[in-house]
């Protein structure tokens, strides 16, 4: 029985034995992607960090046989074809993972790109028919506001963020304003307990210092009326969802 892929190239270079630049970071994953816009969405990020995750390779084999910095998973989705030639890169730096493994592809890229320092990081690919996977890959961006950093997944239809509460204040405002709003609809999720003290001015649905719950759905589907939408909220952390039909 022939090897699995990740087992014939573990004794390649890890990216730790090499040095990444902190800056932003361009995660792509193996979910839904529409080519066109994924370009023109990577275009508008600052010489970014990028990280292939698995199968997302193919976002940069079928756009001029780009290399990225960084081809990370255990190859099981990716094709064989792709991983051959990008093993062949010297340019990209690979982190072959076990099949058997407790975390996913996308988040051990999600660390990486944390321990890098990199700030905004940027998820594309992400979501898709696998649900699993796309609650996986919302939720753990938890572990990027926490420590402070600008998260963003997005996909044709949705851009979708974390923010933490700053302990440092009494209120954590977030802004969207309508001239940079990635849709006309927004909605709000706890995530990993309560968010307390939200307050929303200028949308359509108003709230006055209300407390959202993980089990509710108090949060979604909210219009913006105003040029500007203030979100304001005392602790917890906030899922805010950009939206467009």
């Amino acid at each position: 029985m022939p090897l699995p892929l990740w087992m014939l190239y573990e004794s390649m270079p890890m990216y730790d034995d090499m040095t990444i630049s902190a800056g932003a970071c361009l995660i792509v994953g193996g979910g839904w992607l529409d080519d066109d816009w994924a370009s023109a969405y990577a275009a508008g990020i600052d010489s970014p960090m990028t990280i292939a995750c698995d199968s997302g390779i193919s976002y940069f084999y079928e756009n001029g046989r780009k290399c990225p910095d960084l081809f990370i998973g255990d190859y099981d989705s990716a094709d064989e074809e792709m991983v051959s030639y990008y093993m062949d890169k010297e340019q990209t730096l690979k982190h072959p993972l076990p099949v058997h493994k407790d975390v996913t592809d996308s988040e051990e890229a999600l660390h990486v790109a944390l321990e890098a320092g990199c700030d905004p990081i940027v998820m594309i690919g992400m979501s898709g028919s696998r649900i699993d996977h796309t609650l996986a890959n919302i939720t753990m961006m938890v572990q990027a506001a926490r420590a402070g950093r600008t998260v963003y997944m997005a996909d044709p239809n949705n851009r979708v963020r974390a923010v933490c509460a700053d302990p440092a204040k009494e209120q954590t405002a977030v802004i969207l304003s309508k001239g940079q709003a990635y849709g006309d609809y927004f909605s709000l999720f706890a995530l990993g307990g309560e968010v307390t003290d939200l307050s929303i001015k200028g949308a359509e649905y108003c709230l006055d210092h209300a407390v959202l719950t993980g089990d509710s759905s108090l949060g979604v589907s909210n219009r913006m009326i105003d040029q500007d939408v203030v979100i304001t909220f005392g602790s917890g952390v906030l899922l805010i969802v950009e939206a467009k039909d």
